[in-house]
Order: structure tokens, then sequence, then C-alpha cells
């Protein structure tokens, strides 16, 4: 998902959501204090799928404002092959693994690609 769309459909289904809420709330409050002066069963009755469908549309609201966009950072391990001698940095485009990338400033060993990962991070968009 991109951000782009994670815009849109926040831009979208934010209003449409907090308005439901917000009348759910209303028509719930309406038939407590209904069933409170009159007494009747009724009110009580149609108060309790109000009170599920009010906990799932908060539910699905914190859900959409919680949604956050993974972005990814590969990166590489240079390692020489005989000493110690090891960097971490960027991937850079035709790296692969086992790739020969120079001499290794220590002790003139090759270096090779040992390792390439990726990291994960959050980007949330409001």
């Amino acid at each position: 998902m991109s951000e782009e769309l994670l815009r849109e459909l926040r831009r979208k289904w934010l209003p449409i959501y907090v308005l439901l809420l917000f009348s759910l709330v209303f028509v719930l409050l309406h038939l407590a204090i209904n069933y409170v002066h009159t007494g009747n069963v009724a009110y009580a009755n149609w108060a309790i799928p109000i009170v599920f469908f009010t906990l799932y549309t908060a539910y699905a609201l914190s859900k959409l404002l919680r949604t956050k966009i993974p972005v990814y950072r590969y990166y590489r391990v240079i390692k020489c092959t005989k000493c110690d001698y090891e960097v971490t940095e960027e991937i850079k485009e035709g790296d692969y693994l086992f790739r020969e990338h120079g001499k290794c400033p220590k002790c003139s060993g090759i270096l090779l690609v040992s390792k390439i990962y990726r990291k994960k991070s959050f980007k949330g968009v409001l």
C-alpha cells in the first residue's frame, strides 16, 4: 500500500467513521435515557446490538488510524576472506552474494559481499 492510497483512504473514510460513531453514541444514549425513564425493555433490547455496532465502528476507526506503511532499507555486509574486517552499508545496484568488492584495507585480502538483508521501518500518514 502506498502513501497516496493510505492518505486517500483516510481522507475518504475518516469523516464517515467519525460521524457514524457519534451518531451511534447519540442513539445509544437516547435509548438508555428512554429505558431509564419508561422502564420499557424494548429500549434495552435495541441498545444491545447498537452497543456492538458502536464498538465495531470504534475498532475500525482505530485500525484505520493505526495503519502504517512498511518501508524497507536494504543493506550488504562486506567481509574479508582472510581477516575479521567487516563493513555494513546500503546496497548498491548490481550487488549479489559473494561478489568481489576489492581489496581489504587491513590485510590486502579479497573483500566479498557475504550477506544481504533488509530492515523494516514504519511510516504513518495522517
